[in-house]
């Protein structure tokens, strides 16, 4: 009976929870401190539980709340620490007592790539609102929190002045509020005298029946008479150029109920607005009236807005603020005027590439609104900064595991395990730690894992579309542009490991004395003349090594570029065949679970009834966007990747090729296995697409 009014004690747990909840329940709400000693509030807590004791004012203003203040900063702080580039966004604010603020807010794609958004702080600005003082307190800001301003990419704000000058002075790219520039730009092209009377008209009316309750009601009762909406009239809001519009909306839409009202009060008449004032209206909301919604769209912080700005900016220009044949003159002067002042603003090349990189890198638009003058300095751009980054990432690893090292294992906390990268993930295994890791070894790696987690897929996915050629080989050309002589050791080295894969794989096709000879060639020449024996009995070794000396970049990129034409030279056959086996190492390890011959026959089937998968002299054959759905069919009824079907569709026609010229050499004398059979029998569809154009060879032999 006692038991149920006797009070918490302060340290249980019960007591502890309410109190957590009514202090967030203040902080959250923005609730003033005295609402806990209001006899509502108190009696609403009594009611919900009599043992509770609400503790006093003082104690939630100078305790509670500074509690739950250290503990969501050092929440924000751990999450921060985890954030490697991000943006910011700033403002100046007053307060309801004129007390001036500076607030600050970050936003960054967390390790589960979402993006967040984080107000580190709105702190009290006394000094003077001077370019250099608000450059001084956002340095200060970022410090604070151990932000490092080189990681900062971008910041936006409004286009005062001051916000200009210390974006400049902090050196920091600054990008213009799209709202606050739009803002600008309309309220540029409505400075007309007719519109200027219009609005000021409306103005007057929203005043008049918002100081009369006797109007208001009147105003309801014609709406009903009328059958309008019962809708209040808007007031218009001078930072805000929507509330313009909202409110010159709202006037039309109760025009004629307003009328009814204002006829009838002798005083007021003159606010009944005129025809000439419904035109103007109908001009101004007929050019603004699509533009309402651009504003809440691109000021999102849960999505990513800057890549839309280019394809609005287009949008505004074609078809938004297009001319049409039934605008009145002064509808097509604010059009005109709202694009040229947005076109002006947005001009300046430095926000142009800005602009063109978020484009880019935006999968839904890509090039499409990207001068095309523009693509390669974008895409050389992205690709260093991949490189670059790739680069921070290992010195970054390697400087967290000497610290590792170095600890002594009593020093290590107990229970704690170190935060791996992004990259880690996706390591398979760790090279030995006797042999030396090259950094560019690293960078590539980094930055192939990479590709799968952010928005470089997509650079790199043009590329191996344009180029036509494996993923390996673009990265190897790339590198080789930049480090030349340490690609050719590292493919040396890939290639020596692929032989001995290969050979693995295809033990059960090979005679015991040409899989020992195979396995005795480390070098990469030896390698080149075998295939080059195998492929053309009438080139000599010493023409092979010539061609190499003679050899430039320029037949590289021009190698690549021509990989599927029929006259291919021998050098140039000789290094598809070598990334094709690459790719059949890759496909060997990563998928010899997943492939059986039942699977493999369902593949072929399903692209033999597809002939512009394989069928040169198919009208769709160029076109990637059928090949693409035709894939993706395939992909849907295997319920395997579309990467890995393409792997083994290759790996399938070229073990077709090498075993039909087997057949066809008279050195060979080895019998069909129970493989080599199905694979010529099955794929014997192919024939008639595997013949080559006899050529001839236009090098220079050497004697």
């Amino acid at each position: 009976m006692f038991e149920s009014v006797t009070p918490y004690e302060r340290n249980s747990k019960r007591h502890g929870e309410i109190t957590r909840v009514i202090t967030e329940f203040i902080a959250k709400d923005m609730m003033p401190l005295s609402t806990v000693t209001k006899s509502g509030f108190v009696t609403l807590i009594n009611t919900l539980d009599k043992r509770y004791s609400i503790p006093s004012r003082t104690y939630f203003s100078q305790t509670a709340i500074p509690e739950l203040y250290k503990k969501c900063k050092e929440k924000v702080a751990a999450e921060l620490k985890t954030v490697e580039f991000f943006a910011s966004t700033t403002d100046m604010w007053s307060s309801r007592t004129a007390e001036p603020y500076q607030s600050l807010t970050v936003h960054f794609i967390d390790e589960d790539f979402n993006l967040r958004a984080r107000c580190l702080q709105t702190t009290y600005f006394p000094d003077d609102h001077t370019g250099e003082n608000i450059a001084a307190g956002l340095r200060e800001g970022l410090a604070s929190w151990d932000l490092h301003e080189e990681n900062h990419v971008c910041i936006t704000t409004d286009n005062a002045s001051n916000m200009v000058l210390a974006a400049r002075l902090n050196e920091w790219t600054r990008l213009q509020c799209f709202g606050h520039r739009l803002h600008l730009a309309i309220e540029n092209a409505l400075k007309d005298d007719r519109v200027s009377r219009a609005t000021a008209l409306c103005r007057k009316l929203v005043g008049h029946f918002s100081h009369s309750w006797k109007k208001k009601a009147a105003l309801t009762e014609a709406q009903r008479e009328l059958k309008l909406p019962e809708h209040n009239l808007i007031t218009e809001c001078p930072t805000r150029w929507g509330s313009k519009e909202m409110m010159i909306a709202r006037v039309l839409e109760q025009a004629k109920a307003i009328s009814q009202v204002m006829s009838g009060d002798r005083y007021a008449r003159s606010l009944i607005p005129t025809w000439q004032d419904i035109d103007v209206l109908e001009s101004i909301h007929k050019a603004l009236h699509p533009l309402l919604e651009f504003t809440d769209a691109l000021s999102g912080e849960e999505y990513v807005s800057i890549s839309y700005l280019k394809p609005v900016l287009h949008l505004f220009a074609t078809s938004v603020l297009a001319e049409d044949a039934e605008d009145t003159d002064l509808t097509k002067s604010i059009k005109t005027k709202v694009l040229a002042y947005l076109d002006n603003k947005y001009g300046d090349p430095n926000i142009q590439e800005l602009l063109d990189v978020a484009c880019f890198l935006d999968p839904r638009f890509k090039i499409q609104y990207i001068s095309t003058d523009n693509i390669p300095a974008i895409k050389t751009r992205l690709k260093t900064e991949m490189v670059e980054l790739a680069q921070r990432t290992y010195h970054r690893e390697k400087r967290s595991r000497t610290e590792t090292v170095q600890m002594p294992q009593s020093a290590q906390p107990l229970g704690e395990k170190a935060k791996r990268s992004l990259g880690s993930f996706f390591k398979t295994s760790a090279a030995p730690p006797s042999l030396p890791v090259k950094l560019e070894d690293v960078a590539e790696a980094e930055a192939q894992q990479r590709v799968n987690r952010t928005f470089i897929l997509v650079l790199i996915y043009d590329v191996i579309r344009l180029r036509r050629a494996p993923a390996s080989a673009v990265i190897q050309l790339e590198k080789g542009q930049i480090h030349r002589e340490t690609g050719e050791e590292l493919r040396s080295t890939r290639l020596t490991i692929i032989q001995t894969t290969f050979i693995r794989e295809e033990s059960e096709d090979m005679k015991v004395e040409e899989t020992f000879r195979l396995k005795q060639e480390e070098t990469e020449q030896q390698t080149k003349i075998a295939f080059i024996k195998e492929e053309s009995e009438d080139v000599k070794i010493e023409e092979t090594f010539g061609v190499k000396q003679e050899e430039t970049e320029e037949h590289t990129k021009i190698a690549f570029i021509k990989e599927e034409s029929e006259d291919m030279k021998i050098e140039e056959t000789f290094r598809v065949k070598h990334e094709e086996t690459e790719e059949q190492t890759e496909d060997y390890f990563n998928n010899m679970a997943l492939w059986n011959q039942d699977v493999e026959d369902q593949l072929v089937t399903m692209i033999q009834e597809r002939p512009p998968l394989y069928d040169i002299t198919e009208k769709l054959y160029a076109n990637r966007v059928v090949k693409t759905e035709l894939w993706r069919e395939i992909e849907e009824k295997l319920v395997i990747s579309a990467i890995q079907l393409k792997k083994r569709w290759e790996s399938l026609r070229t073990q077709y090729t090498r075993y039909k010229k087997r057949e066809a050499s008279a050195s060979s004398g080895a019998q069909r296995t129970g493989r080599q059979h199905w694979i010529l029998t099955r794929l014997q569809f192919l024939e008639p697409h595997t013949k080559r154009k006899e050529t001839m060879s236009k090098l220079a032999i050497r004697t």
